[in-house]
């Protein structure tokens, strides 16, 4: 591991009863946050290595660090992360990742 990769390995999200009981969600709306940040993050190529995503996918244990991201991806997770999830709060569908692109294309230059 780089020392760019040691220097961010955080946790980006760890499912299971503990966030559940920290965040107050159910299990279906977690089930949709990971899911949906996980085919995002696949779909754009922001990690190293795909993640696996699965139809009701048990998310007990299962973790991702920042350093499988890229370098793209962890600037994409760190800069619309907290918006997406503010937005989700608000009543915004998790599927809507609209907040996640846009700052995906900002970042690339692609957005007005």
């Amino acid at each position: 591991m780089s020392s760019s990769q040691q220097n961010h390995d955080w946790l980006l999200f760890r499912g299971g009863a503990a966030f559940r009981r920290s965040s107050g969600c159910t299990e279906a709306k977690e089930q949709d946050l990971f899911s949906t940040l996980c085919m995002f993050i696949n779909e754009h190529g922001l990690s190293h290595k795909p993640l696996h995503v699965a139809p009701n996918q048990d998310w007990e244990g299962i973790e991702v660090r920042y350093s499988q991201l890229t370098e793209l991806g962890q600037l994409v997770m760190k800069t619309g992360l907290s918006r997406w999830l503010a937005a989700v709060d608000r009543g915004t569908p998790p599927a809507k990742s609209k907040i996640l692109l846009r700052t995906l294309e900002n970042i690339r230059g692609l957005h007005d």
